[in-house]
């Protein structure tokens, strides 16, 4: 296996370059826009790099010299264009996502954690950003062991996720919207009921969800047992005597309905329901669950509305959570809590950066 860098005006000359020193098969592993600097640094030319690698075993390898008079291409009349015919292979690999393919040729053990981050559901975005710093290194020839890969690679991940440490005590309301059946009552009452068993606060509950069945009835259950008033809110109006009433009280915790999120409608019914403000700290609940482009859609129909942070449930019912990741990484949008069964309040934990990358790579 040979694996290089290569720098050239475009990725047409690139392209020719890759075919001239490694060959049709050549298979191309990342490529970016890079400047180079012309006249002693004061002007900058736009190239590509590219990285490249091919199995040569058997290959007629170029000549050494004229290699490397073939690696960066001079300032000079722009290149004959490669025929369509001659670039297709390589081309073919510039734009394709990234597969299974582009690591064939990597030690057995870097194919297999390859193979399975994308097994993970994991974008193939993402994995080319987790696996750019393993190319760089087989660049330097150095392949290191499972363990340090694994280290690598948590290091990668971690860039896209951080740590929280959950709502500050000047919190006054708490709100929790999302589609349906991801566990919002459930996963309100975990929250109020860590604020009253474990910080000792005084809570109350509003809830903007009457059209489920027995929705109030479930809430009702939980307020009963955490000694807890509830208001019930059927306009704006209510919910701002519900403010009212509930003025003294540390935490509010407020329910909502759970509809399909593809009516544009049900979205704007809530912004006209709950006066948003700086006071309330809004969570979009998610169901870990829930497919790749699903977790996407819905995080965009909820986009308009102020949440801080995505509350991610059910991760005790799936072993994928490339999908989440892809999530936050897209919408630049991070978790704030996290739950994993239905006990109250045991069940929910506020996001742990380590604990989530490793919940992650524990079949790698």
């Amino acid at each position: 296996m040979r694996i290089k860098k290569f720098t050239a005006d475009t990725m047409n000359s690139a392209a020719k370059i890759i075919k001239q020193e490694l060959g049709n098969d050549a298979v191309i592993l990342n490529s970016k826009t890079v400047y180079k600097r012309k006249l002693f640094g004061l002007t900058k030319k736009k190239a590509v790099e590219v990285i490249a690698v091919a199995d040569q075993s058997g290959l007629d390898v170029t000549a050494p010299q004229e290699k490397k008079a073939l690696r960066t291409l001079k300032p000079g009349p722009s290149p004959a264009p490669v025929s369509e015919t001659e670039q297709k292979p390589i081309r073919q690999m510039v734009h394709s996502p990234i597969d299974k393919t582009r690591y064939e040729l990597f030690p057995d053990h870097v194919r297999q954690i390859s193979n399975l981050l994308l097994n993970q559901g994991v974008s193939s975005e993402i994995h080319h950003q987790i696996m750019l710093p393993l190319i760089e290194l087989a660049l330097k020839n150095e392949w290191p062991e499972k363990p340090r890969l694994l280290d690598i690679i948590g290091q990668e991940l971690s860039c896209l996720i951080d740590d929280y440490k959950g709502f500050n005590d000047q919190t006054k309301y708490i709100a929790l919207f999302g589609p349906t059946g991801v566990g919002k009552t459930t996963t309100l009452a975990k929250l109020a009921a860590d604020s009253f068993l474990n910080k000792q606060k005084r809570i109350a509950f509003i809830t903007t969800d009457t059209y489920r069945i027995a929705a109030v009835e479930q809430l009702k259950t939980y307020a009963e047992l955490l000694s807890a008033p509830l208001e019930v809110c059927y306009s704006k109006e209510d919910f701002q005597k519900a403010q009212q009433k509930l003025s003294e009280y540390d935490h509010v915790f407020i329910d909502t309905a759970g509809r399909n999120y593809k009516e544009t409608q049900f979205i704007k019914e809530l912004e006209q329901l709950i006066p948003f403000g700086d006071d309330i700290e809004s969570y979009l609940v998610l169901s870990a669950t829930s497919k790749q482009e699903d977790l996407l859609q819905i995080s965009r129909q909820f986009a308009h509305l102020p949440f801080c942070r995505y509350i991610m449930t059910k991760l005790d019912e799936t072993d994928t959570l490339g999908p989440v990741l892809t999530l936050l990484s897209e919408t630049k949008t991070c978790i704030g809590y996290i739950t994993d069964g239905q006990a109250v309040p045991e069940d929910i934990r506020k996001m742990n950066k380590s604990e989530f990358v490793q919940s992650l790579m524990r079949f790698l």
